[in-house]
This record gives C-alpha cells, sequence and structure tokens, in this order.
C-alpha cells in the first residue's frame, strides 16, 4: 500500500498543477479522495486503483 500512497501523491500533486488554476484545491483533493474510498471498497485490485482514479478525475475535470 506504501507504494500506492506515494503514487497517489504524486497524482494528486499533478492534479493540482493541471487544474489548480481552475478548481480549489478543495475540489481537487475531493474527487480522487471519493474515488480512492469507492474502489478500495470494492473488488477493484489494488494496482487498478490509481489508473480508476486518474481517469475517473479526468472525466470529472475535463
Amino acid at each position: 500500500m506504501l507504494n500506492i500512497q506515494n503514487a497517489l501523491d504524486t497524482l494528486r500533486k499533478d492534479l493540482h498543477e493541471s487544474h489548480g488554476h481552475s478548481f480549489s484545491a478543495g475540489e481537487i483533493d475531493s474527487k480522487p479522495d471519493e474515488v480512492i474510498v469507492h474502489h478500495l471498497k470494492g473488488e477493484t485490485l489494488d494496482e487498478f486503483v490509481l489508473v480508476m482514479v486518474e481517469r475517473e478525475h479526468s472525466e470529472y475535470f475535463g
């Protein structure tokens, strides 16, 4: 899980850099958190959580 956490931290940083000019930090942080919780509670393999977070965030923020 540590490697996943490091990857999620990097993804979150990238999302702030990409969308920080259009959305608040709270908005940017809340969506990945929501997606992470959803996929970690389900049957998604840990290895795919990062991919799912990035995909759903891109769909949500454009």
